[in-house]
């Protein structure tokens, strides 16, 4: 049974048109834990939590379970999941794929990062030692001798909702299209080294750098964040909370949340601690929570509780649900003029997140939300211009 602490509720309200209903910071505690050391967090093809060790693989829903004890694997770096198949990146093991007990080496090389396109292909990393792919049969390899990629440095990657790679290097901000590479200016105010990149709901690339904080990449646009983060200042790591909500760590000088065009800095005696040294991994998960670990606390999770209301532009007009009330079968539909919906999320009548879809859509689309408590919903719809608009919805 999970052993949690629940270390400070903060009430925040920082501007009229976002509202943070609550930040809480939450202690992971487990007997199956103990002793061991937590390399990072992922999700699997249903949206659990997934948390590894060095061979271990363990699945977070309230509680901390083992999953799967990985023997060909020695100091698990990542996991991605592609519907019931795991590919788990091992330091000295190779890149493994995991479907269901069955285990098999796909390529040899040590990556730390990993990432799943939308047609299924995956990406790593092999740092000082490039780019590589698998497309389930056939390994392709890319670096500094045999392609235009500008390093064999690369230390994180992402996939955008169009399918292009984009990768975290020693000499900045690189795109991969499948078959070429494409360098990035990097701003005078940021290192040309960027440690962790991570992409939000809108396709904006973020980027943490080894000097001068964070900075922000879209419509081939760079924006940086001086008033916040010197040109001295380290930022270990970026993630997404909500499709778009920004959070970064900087070396002993705590969180920071993107809100409005500028970073909050919360302190760490916010959260009842006296440092936040050395923070080895930030992640977003599905189910709205930002996991970390620093150096001097256990592992935990923070939760936000945004305010859907108080985030949704005035398109409600453009957005139709039906049936309304429903029992549990809806059917989401934006007018002609507003294309794709981009993401879909479902707030309780308190403001709680407990539904988040960010795969592309078309028009229209069908959710099953009979496994909700019946009561009062939220719908928020984000399309690909950016836009967000809701309705409330009954369900039976």
């Amino acid at each position: 049974m999970l052993s949690s602490r629940l270390l400070f509720f903060l009430l925040v309200c920082f501007t009229p048109s976002v509202n943070f209903a609550q930040l809480s910071m939450t202690e992971v505690i487990d007997s199956l834990l103990d002793g061991r050391d937590i390399n990072g967090v992922s999700v699997n093809g249903n949206g659990e939590t997934l948390l590894y060790d060095d061979n271990h693989i363990f699945t977070f829903v309230n509680s901390v379970t083992e999953d799967f004890i990985c023997n060909l694997c020695y100091d698990i770096q990542d996991v991605v999941s592609l519907h019931d198949t795991q590919y788990i990146a091992s330091k000295f093991g190779g890149i493994i794929k995991r479907f269901g007990d069955s285990l098999a080496i796909v390529a040899d090389f040590e990556a730390s990062e990993l990432t799943v396109n939308k047609d299924g292909i995956l990406y790593g990393n092999d740092p000082g030692n490039g780019l590589f792919r698998w497309n389930g049969s056939d390994v392709d390899h890319w670096d500094e001798s045999n392609s235009n990629l500008p390093t064999d440095w690369v230390y994180d990657l992402a996939v955008d909702s169009n399918g292009l790679v984009w990768l975290a290097t020693q000499v900045g901000l690189v795109s991969f299209n499948g078959n070429s590479f494409s360098h990035k200016d990097v701003p005078d105010d940021l290192s040309a080294t960027f440690y962790d990149i991570a992409i939000d709901e809108h396709n904006a690339v973020w980027v943490s750098s080894a000097y001068g904080g964070v900075g922000k990449f879209a419509n081939s646009t760079w924006t940086t964040f001086p008033q916040t983060f010197n040109v001295l200042q380290l930022v270990q790591n970026v993630a997404i909370l909500h499709g778009d909500e920004v959070w970064t760590s900087s070396f002993e000088k705590g969180l920071y949340r993107y809100i409005n065009n500028n970073f909050i800095k919360y302190l760490p005696s916010v959260f009842g601690y006296s440092t936040f040294e050395n923070c080895s991994f930030l992640y977003g998960d599905a189910q709205g929570r930002l996991w970390m670990e620093f150096d001097n606390t256990p592992l935990m999770y923070l939760t936000t509780m945004p305010t859907a209301v108080d985030r949704i532009q005035d398109h409600s007009n453009e957005l139709s649900i039906s049936p309304n009330p429903s029992n549990g079968i809806v059917h989401l539909s934006l007018s002609p003029d507003q294309d794709k919906m981009t993401s879909i999320m479902l707030y309780t009548s308190e403001g709680s997140l407990c539904y988040k879809s960010t795969s592309l859509y078309d028009n229209e689309v069908s959710l099953d939300i009979s496994h909700l408590a019946a009561g009062l919903y939220q719908v928020m719809v984000t399309n690909d211009k950016g836009d967000r608009m809701g309705k409330k919805i009954v369900l039976q």
